[in-house]
């Protein structure tokens, strides 16, 4: 049994439907939407997981288990209460670990209607145990990775920096094609630069459950209204804040302005439609608030370095690969 399938993190939604030899792939479904999940055994005592969420919430159950977990967040967002009072958020380039989960259920959001990452668990004394067996000039101590990044607490969250960062992006684009040899040694030099990782005292994300509140409010009303606007001025009122600490609170918590959110929610929204439907271009410009076919182009090739043909015919040319 794998170490996904002992946490049973999504065990109503999760099914295996994949296993080549390599790769094992679980599909999830959840109430808005689904994810794809696959999986690498890089060596015993250590996971890999590629994780492609499209969806905006998922609910964890999270079971005690004594493993070290890792995660990384390569595209989109994603939040979560750590406590009834405290949230937590990854945007691009963030990392977390964290062991012996407190939660044993909770709802996870990806405001941007989509995340992309890496999850990685490991059962530090088989890893261990391994990593002393072929890689014994290399002196990769788990304790001493936990100890760093934990310390006295049970989850730590920060940017990754840009030389852990640049493996995790490696092992995250690669993992579906590199060999099993070549993911160990990127792993293994994970572990190394995690032990060293500089860690910041402003590093934990963490906001007060009312900032959180707050955000999902102009969010929701944002994507809710027909028209793509939101009374800012009535929101405040709502929550007894002004309008500039209102927009503070909003890019505190999701990293950008607030109509610079709704733009980018709009344009992955495209490019979804772009991949799973054979709507025409100039109805899905209109969806995402462009009656100008022109700079609705200009955008998307802005965001995805594509124009909206070239984009959905790469996701055609990416669907036929996989299923010959």
């Amino acid at each position: 049994m794998s170490l996904f399938e002992q946490t049973r993190f999504y065990q109503e939604t999760c099914s295996k439907v994949r296993n080549d030899g390599k790769h094992t792939v679980y599909e999830l479904s959840f109430p808005d939407g689904g994810g794809v999940m696959i999986r690498v055994a890089v060596f015993p005592g250590v996971d890999l997981y590629v994780n492609h969420f499209r969806a905006r919430t998922c609910e964890e159950n999270n079971e005690t288990v004594d493993l070290l977990l890792l995660n990384f967040c390569a595209a989109g967002r994603f939040e979560t209460l750590l406590t009834p009072t405290d949230a937590i958020l990854l945007g691009p380039g963030d990392f977390s670990a964290h062991r012996d989960d407190l939660r044993k259920g909770t709802r996870c959001e990806f405001p941007l209607g989509y995340y992309d990452g890496l999850n990685i668990q490991i059962d530090t004394a088989t890893a261990a145990t391994w990593c002393r067996e072929n890689f014994p000039s290399l002196d990769i101590d788990f304790d001493r990775v936990q100890s760093h990044l934990l310390g006295d607490h049970w989850y730590y969250v920060q940017h990754a920096g840009p030389r852990c960062e640049h493996v995790l992006m490696e092992l995250y684009e690669e993992a579906e094609h590199a060999s099993i040899p070549t993911l160990q040694v990127k792993m293994a030099e994970l572990f190394l630069l995690l032990e060293e990782l500089p860690l910041r005292e402003d590093a934990s994300s963490y906001f007060p459950k009312t900032q959180v509140e707050l955000a999902h409010s102009v969010r929701d009303r944002l994507i809710g209204s027909s028209s793509g606007t939101a009374d800012l001025e009535q929101i405040a009122r709502d929550h007894n804040v002004s309008v500039s600490q209102l927009r503070r609170v909003f890019r505190s918590v999701y990293g950008v302005p607030v109509y610079q959110y709704l733009k980018e929610y709009r344009l992955e929204r495209a490019a979804q439609a772009l991949s799973d439907s054979t709507r025409t271009i100039t109805a899905i410009a209109l969806e995402a608030g462009y009656t100008n076919s022109g700079k609705f182009s200009a955008a998307f090739r802005e965001r995805y370095g594509m124009t909206p043909t070239e984009f959905r015919q790469q996701s055609q040319r990416k669907r036929q690969n996989g299923s010959s």
